[in-house]
C-alpha cells in the first residue's frame, strides 16, 4: 500500500503538516486553561480578560483546523482508493485468457466490493486517524513532560493499557476476520453460481434443494460474522474499562502532587486537560490499531490479486509488426489432461482469403481457434502468423477480431456496443447496420437506444447481427466468426452470407454448419475436423 501513498506524497505530507499544527494549537488551548486559573488565584485580573479572549480564538482556530484536516484526509483516501481500484481493474486484463477463465466471478465481486470497502474504512480512514492521534499523543506527551515528568510517565503507562488489551486479542482478531472474509467469498461464489444457473434450476424443479444449499452457505457466513463481532465486542469492552480506570488513577495522583506543592493548581488543570486530550486518542488508538489489524487479510488479498495480474512471464513476449497475415498450423498436438483433442493438426490459410471450418461438436474446432488466439498453448508444434510464432507475439490481440457464437452486449447505447467506445462516426455505424439487416436501427436516434443487461431487450438474431456489425466494423487483418448464422432467420441469413463472402481485404475464418451448400464453392478453403485432425475438403469450382 505504500506505493499509493507515495503516488500522492505531496498531499500526504501536507496532511501531516496540518495535523501537527492542529495538535500544537490544541495543546496551547489546554495550557491557557491552566493559566486562567493561576491568574485568577494571583488576583492579576488585568491579564484575565486578554487570556480568555486568546483562549476563545485558539478554540475556534482548533475547530477550523480539525475541519480542514478532515477534508484533506478524505481527499487523500479518495485518491488512494481510485488508484487502487484502477490497478485492480487493469490487472484483470493483464492476465492471460486461461488465468482469466480460472477466476471466480463471485471472488472478484467480493474483492471489488467488501474487501475494497474494508481497505477504505478499516485501513485508510482508521489508519490515517491512527497516525493523526499518534501525532497528537506525541505532542501532548512532550508538553506534559515540560510541566511534570512523573505525572506524564504515570499517565502514559496507564492510558496505554487499552493498547495492551488489543495486542492480547490481536491473533484472535486476525483469525476471526480472515475466516469471515473467506466465508463471505465462498458465499458469494455460491450466490453467483445460482444466479447464472437459475434457468436450469427452474427447468429441473430443484428450487428447494438450491434454497437449502443457499441457507447452509448463508448460515456459515453468519456464524463467522457473529464470531468476528463477538471478539470485537470483548476487545472494545476491555479497552474502555482499562481507559476509564487509568484516567481516575491519574487524576488522584495529580491531585496528590498539588497537595504536596509540587505543581500549581493551574498546572493541575492543564495536566488534567491534557490527560483528557490524551484519553480519547489513546483509547481509540487501540481500536484504530485493531481496525488496521482487521484490514490485513483484505489488503493482502487485493495486493496479491493485483501483483498476480501484473506478473511477467519468464519468457517475455514482444510487440511484432507483421506484414503478411497468412496463418499456418504446423504439427499441432493438444490435450486436456489425458484426453487428446488435437493430433498432428496442419492447416494453411492464405492472407486475404475466406476459410470455412466444419466438424461435429467437440472435434477440436474451438480449441484450434483458442490456440491461434494464444488463449492456450500446444505442447507440440507451432502456429505461425506470417513468419512469427503466436507464442512470441505480445500484441497478438491487435491482429484479430472475434465474433463468438454467443453474442455479448454491454449495458450501454447501441452506438457504444457497436463502436466499442472507439472513435467511429455515426455514418459508418448506420451503414454497417443496414448491411447486416438492422435497418430499423439505422438512424442517429436509434443509436441512442439503451441496450439492457446482456441485450435482454433484443431478440437472439438481433444480438447476433449487432455482434457481427461491430466485428465487421473493426478493421483488423484477421476476422474470426463463430457460427455467424446462428439464430438468424432465413431472409437475413442470405444477406449475412453474401456480406461475409464479399470480404476481400482480410483473412477470414468461419466456423459454421449452416452455410448454404450452393455457396460453399465461394470459400477459398474448407477444413473438416475429425478425429483431432483437419482434412481439407476439395470442392468443384463453378
Amino acid at each position: 500500500m505504500r506505493k499509493y501513498f507515495s503516488e500522492y506524497k505531496g498531499l500526504t505530507s501536507y496532511w501531516v503538516i496540518v495535523t501537527i499544527f492542529t495538535s500544537i494549537v490544541n495543546i496551547y488551548s489546554q495550557k491557557l486553561k491552566g493559566n486562567i486559573l493561576d491568574i485568577a488565584l494571583s488576583n492579576e485580573y488585568s491579564l484575565l480578560k486578554n487570556t480568555v479572549i486568546i483562549l476563545l480564538i485558539s478554540i475556534i482556530l482548533t475547530s477550523c483546523l480539525e475541519f480542514y484536516n478532515s477534508v484533506i484526509r478524505d481527499r487523500l483516501i479518495i485518491k488512494v482508493m481510485l488508484s487502487l481500484k484502477a490497478d485492480f481493474f487493469k490487472s484483470l486484463f493483464s492476465r492471460s485468457h486461461k488465468e482469466f477463465e480460472e477466476l471466480s466471478e463471485g471472488d472478484i465481486i467480493a474483492k471489488y466490493t467488501k474487501q475494497m470497502m474494508t481497505i477504505r474504512t478499516e485501513y485508510l480512514a482508521m489508519g490515517l486517524l491512527f497516525l493523526q492521534y499518534l501525532i497528537l499523543i506525541i505532542s501532548v506527551t512532550i508538553s506534559m513532560t515540560l510541566i511534570n515528568i512523573p505525572i506524564t510517565i504515570v499517565s502514559i503507562i496507564l492510558l496505554f493499557a487499552p493498547m495492551l488489551t488489543t495486542k492480547y486479542f490481536e491473533a484472535k482478531l486476525s483469525k476471526a476476520t480472515k475466516e469471515e472474509v473467506e466465508a463471505n467469498q465462498d458465499h458469494l461464489k455460491i450466490v453467483s453460481g445460482i444466479l447464472k444457473g437459475i434457468e436450469a434450476v427452474k427447468n429441473y424443479g430443484i428450487e428447494d434443494k438450491i434454497i437449502k444449499k443457499y441457507d447452509k452457505s448463508n448460515k456459515i457466513y453468519k456464524d463467522m460474522h457473529a464470531k468476528e463481532n463477538q471478539v470485537n465486542s470483548v476487545t472494545i469492552g476491555m479497552s474502555f474499562f482499562t481507559s476509564f480506570a487509568a484516567q481516575i488513577i491519574v487524576t488522584i495522583y495529580a491531585a496528590y502532587m498539588v497537595y504536596k506543592g509540587i505543581i500549581s493548581s493551574g498546572d493541575f488543570v492543564t495536566m488534567i486537560a491534557l490527560v483528557g486530550v490524551l484519553k480519547v486518542p489513546i483509547y481509540w488508538l487501540s481500536n484504530l490499531y485493531r481496525s488496521v489489524i482487521l484490514s490485513k487479510p483484505s489488503r493482502q488479498s487485493i495486493i496479491r490479486f493485483i501483483e498476480e495480474g501484473y506478473k511477467k512471464d519468464i519468457k517475455e513476449k514482444i510487440d511484432i509488426n507483421i506484414n503478411k497475415y497468412n496463418i499456418k498450423y504446423k504439427d499441432i498436438d493438444f490435450s486436456y489432461g489425458d484426453q487428446k483433442l488435437i493430433q498432428n493438426l496442419n492447416m494453411d490459410l492464405e492472407e486475404n482469403t475466406i476459410n470455412l471450418i466444419i466438424g461435429e461438436s467437440g472435434c477440436g474446432k474451438s480449441t484450434a481457434i483458442k490456440l491461434l488466439l494464444g488463449f492456450i498453448e500446444s505442447k507440440k508444434g507451432e502456429i505461425l502468423i506470417g513468419d512469427h510464432s503466436v507464442k512470441n507475439i505480445k500484441n497478438l490481440s491487435s491482429f484479430f477480431t472475434i465474433a463468438k457464437q454467443e453474442a455479448f452486449l454491454f449495458n450501454g447505447s447501441m452506438r457504444e456496443n457497436i463502436s466499442l467506445f472507439e472513435d467511429i462516426s455515426d455514418d459508418q455505424i448506420i451503414e454497417i447496420l443496414k448491411k447486416v439487416g438492422l435497418e430499423r436501427y439505422a438512424d442517429r436516434e436509434s443509436l441512442d437506444i439503451e441496450i439492457k443487461e446482456s441485450g435482454n431487450n433484443f431478440s437472439g438474431g438481433e444480438k447476433k447481427r449487432i455482434s457481427l456489425a461491430r466485428a465487421l466494423l473493426r478493421k483488423s487483418p484477421i476476422l474470426i466468426l463463430d457460427e455467424p448464422l446462428a439464430n438468424i432467420d432465413e431472409n437475413n441469413m442470405n444477406l449475412i452470407e453474401d456480406l461475409i463472402l464479399s470480404i476481400k481485404d482480410r483473412t477470414v475464418i468461419i466456423i459454421s454448419h449452416q452455410f448454404t451448400k450452393e455457396k460453399l464453392d465461394q470459400f477459398d478453403k474448407i477444413y473438416e475436423f475429425k478425429g483431432g485432425m483437419a482434412n481439407e475438403v476439395y470442392l468443384e469450382r463453378k
